[in-house]
C-alpha cells in the first residue's frame, strides 16, 4: 500500500512533461480548424429584399410554426381584417356578412377564403432560394385572393400580429418583426402587378367604422380639409354697395316733323319792325 502512494506522488521526470506538451499542442492546433458554416457562403437573390441569408434561415425556422397551426393563423388574420375594416365583406359575397366572430369561425367558405393569402405566402417562403418559381406562384396565386392594393395594405397590420401571437414573446424579437415586414412587403410589390384596382368607396350609414375607413383611404396630398372649410350658411355676405333706387324715366313724346315745318314757316313770314315807326310812337307818348 505505500508503495502505490509513493507512486502517484512520483513527480514527473523532465522527459514526460516534454512529451505532454508536445501532445496538447496538437489538440490545440486541430481545434482550431473549424469547417465555414454553409450559410456563411449562401448568397441571397438580388431580387429579394434581404441583405443576409441569416435573414432567411430565421424566417423559415419561424414559419415552422406558423405551418403547424396554418389554418388557426389563416383565419385569425382574415377575421381581424375584417373586425378593422368591415368594408371588404362585399368582397367575399359567400361568407357570412356577420359581425359575429363564432359564426366566422364555424364557416367552411370563410375558411377557404383565409387560406388563399397563407398558401400565398407558404409557397413563397418555401421558394425563398428558387426566386423564379415563387414569382411565378405569386403571379398565378394572386388573383385568387380577391384582394385590391388598398385591402393588401391593410391586411399587413392583422397579419404582423398574428405572426407576434403565435410565435409567443420569446420568439418574435425586433429582428424576427423586422423580417417578416420585408418579407410582406416583397409580397406587396409582386401581388399588386396582378390585383384589380380599388374600387370607390360608397359610405355606409349603416355599417359602423365605414366612414372611418374611407377618411383611411384618402391619401394625405388629396384629402379635403373639411374642418377649415367654412360652412355655406355661416359664410359672410358679398360686401356690394347698395344699388339706389332712381325714378323711372318717362318715355319721350315723339316729335312731330310736320309741326316743327309749320311752325318755321310761321316764322319766316312775320313783318320786320319798323324803327321809325317805334320812335314817332315813344316820342308821342312823352309829350303826353
Amino acid at each position: 500500500m505505500g508503495a502505490l502512494k509513493s507512486k502517484f506522488r512520483r513527480s514527473k521526470s523532465p522527459s514526460r512533461r516534454q512529451k505532454d506538451d508536445k501532445q496538447t499542442s496538437k489538440k490545440t492546433k486541430r481545434a482550431v480548424n473549424l469547417p465555414e458554416s454553409q450559410s456563411a457562403r449562401k448568397t441571397v437573390d438580388a431580387r429579394l429584399p434581404f441583405s443576409n441569408y441569416r435573414q432567411i434561415f430565421s424566417i423559415r425556422n419561424a414559419w415552422k410554426a406558423i405551418q403547424r397551426s396554418l389554418d388557426e393563423c389563416a383565419l385569425e388574420t382574415m377575421i381581424r381584417l375584417l373586425k378593422a375594416h368591415p368594408e371588404y365583406k362585399r368582397r367575399f359575397p359567400e361568407v357570412p356578412q356577420v359581425d359575429d366572430e363564432d359564426e366566422y369561425r364555424k364557416s367552411e367558405a370563410m375558411q377557404e377564403r383565409s387560406m388563399d393569402m397563407y398558401n400565398l405566402l407558404d409557397g413563397l417562403v418555401t421558394n425563398l432560394e428558387a426566386v423564379d418559381k415563387a414569382l411565378y406562384e405569386i403571379q398565378y396565386d394572386a388573383p385568387a385572393t380577391n384582394f385590391t392594393p388598398r385591402m393588401l395594405e391593410d391586411y399587413r397590420e392583422p397579419f404582423i400580429t398574428t405572426i407576434r401571437i403565435t410565435l409567443g414573446s420569446d420568439r418574435f424579437t425586433e429582428t424576427t418583426e423586422e423580417n417578416f415586414k420585408l418579407l410582406f412587403g416583397f409580397v406587396q410589390q409582386e401581388m399588386t402587378k396582378y390585383l384589380e384596382e380599388d374600387e370607390p368607396i360608397a359610405i355606409d350609414e349603416t355599417t359602423p367604422g365605414t366612414e372611418a375607413a374611407l377618411d383611411e383611404a384618402i391619401p394625405d396630398d388629396k384629402a379635403i380639409a373639411m374642418d377649415d372649410a367654412t360652412p355655406i350658411d355661416e359664410a359672410a355676405p358679398l360686401d356690394e354697395d347698395p344699388i339706389e333706387e332712381t325714378a323711372p324715366v318717362e318715355k319721350a313724346t315723339p316729335v312731330d316733323e310736320t309741326a316743327l315745318a309749320d311752325e318755321a314757316t310761321s316764322v319766316d313770314d312775320v313783318a320786320p319792325v319798323d324803327d321809325t315807326q317805334v320812335q314817332v310812337d315813344i316820342c308821342a307818348e312823352n309829350a303826353t
